[in-house]
C-alpha cells in the first residue's frame, strides 16, 4: 500500500494519479483508491484518470492493470460485520438499522476502521491462480492530520477493544501499515514555510508511529538556470530592484527549503512548476516521476 498524503492543496492527488498510472504502465496490476463518507458524486482523483465516469465504491477498471474505488466506512463496517456475524444478511439487516448507523456515525473510529478494513479486504483479494488481484494500492489519502489520525487508529482501537474480532483486525491493520515491505508513505508538500514545516512535522510523527516515509515529494519546485559563477554574480544585484529580481529571491528560497527537507533524511523527489492543468499537468508530473515508481 502506498499512502499519498500531505497539507492541503500540495498537489497529494495529481501526485496520486501519476503514481499509479506510472505502476500501471510497469505492469503493476494497481487499484487507486480515495477516502469517502457517503455516496460518491464527483472524484477530482477519476476526474484525472477517467473523465466522465462516476466514481463508485466497488471497483472499477480503468485500464487492463488499473482500477479505481472509493472507500467508505460504512462499506467497511458491512464487510466486517458479514464475516463475523453468523449470516451475511444480518449484517445488512444491522445497518439499515436506524440506531446501528447513528452509532456508526457518532463513532469515528467505526468509520475510520471501515476504511482500513475494506483497503485490507481488497488487498487480500486473490484471482483464480492464487496471486493478489491487486499487486499495489495507492491511497490517495487526508490531508495530514487525518492521515495520521488513521495511522494511529488501530493501536486506539485496540485500547478499546483488547479481545474479540475488533481487536483482530485492529492487530491485522497495525501489522500491515507497520510494515516497511507492505506499506510505504508519500509525502507532498510545495516550498513554502508552512506546508515544509507542516511536511517535516508529518515525517516525524510518522516515523513516530512505526510507519516507512518512502520518498518526500516537492511540488511546483522553480527552476533554476544559473551555474554557481553565474549565481555569485546575480547575488550582488539582489539588493537592487532589477527585473527578475523576484524570481531569483523565489529560486533562493526554494533551494533553502529543498535543504530543510533533505535534512529529513527520505528521498526528496522534485515536480517542476508546469503552466498547466487536468490531463496536462498530469502528463508533466508523470514525466517529472519518470523512474520513481520503480
Amino acid at each position: 500500500m502506498l499512502i499519498v498524503t500531505g497539507k492541503g492543496g500540495t498537489g497529494k492527488t495529481l501526485l496520486a494519479a501519476a503514481l499509479a498510472r506510472q505502476a500501471s504502465a510497469m505492469g503493476k496490476r494497481v487499484i487507486v483508491c480515495e477516502v469517502g463518507r457517503s455516496t460518491p458524486t464527483a472524484s477530482s482523483l477519476l476526474g484525472l484518470l477517467a473523465p466522465g465516469l462516476e466514481p463508485a465504491n466497488v471497483p472499477q477498471v480503468l485500464t487492463e492493470t488499473l482500477s479505481h474505488v472509493v472507500l467508505r466506512g460504512e462499506d467497511g463496517v458491512r464487510e466486517f460485520l458479514r464475516k463475523t456475524l453468523p449470516f451475511k444478511f444480518m449484517a445488512d439487516r444491522a445497518l439499515k438499522l436506524d440506531a446501528v448507523r447513528k452509532f456508526i456515525d457518532a463513532a469515528p473510529a467505526f468509520a475510520e476502521m471501515g476504511v482500513l478494513f475494506r483497503g485490507m479486504q481488497l488487498l487480500e483479494e486473490q484471482r483464480r491462480d492464487g496471486a493478489p488481484v491487486y499487486e499495489l494500492m495507492v491511497l490517495d489519502a487526508p490531508a495530514s492530520g487525518h492521515t495520521l489520525a488513521f495511522a494511529a487508529l488501530p493501536e486506539t482501537i485496540l485500547k478499546v477493544f483488547t479481545m474479540g474480532p475488533i481487536a483482530t483486525a485492529a492487530r491485522a491493520g497495525i501489522e500491515l501499515i507497520r510494515n516497511p515491505r507492505a506499506t510505504t508513505v508519500v509525502a507532498a508538500t510545495l516550498l513554502e514555510s508552512l506546508p515544509v514545516s507542516e511536511a517535516r512535522e508529518l515525517c516525524a510523527a510518522l516515523r513516530l508511529r512505526g510507519l516507512d516515509v518512502g520518498a518526500i515529494i516537492a511540488n511546483q519546485v522553480p527552476n533554476d538556470p544559473f551555474t554557481a559563477e553565474e549565481r555569485t554574480a546575480l547575488d550582488a544585484l539582489l539588493p537592487v530592484e532589477v527585473l527578475g529580481r523576484r524570481g531569483l529571491v523565489r529560486i533562493e528560497k526554494a533551494a533553502d527549503a529543498l535543504a530543510r527537507l533533505r535534512d529529513l533524511g527520505a528521498p526528496l523527489v522534485s515536480i517542476g512548476a508546469h503552466a498547466a492543468s487536468g490531463p496536462s499537468l498530469l502528463a508533466a508530473i508523470e514525466r517529472d516521476l519518470s523512474g520513481v515508481a520503480a
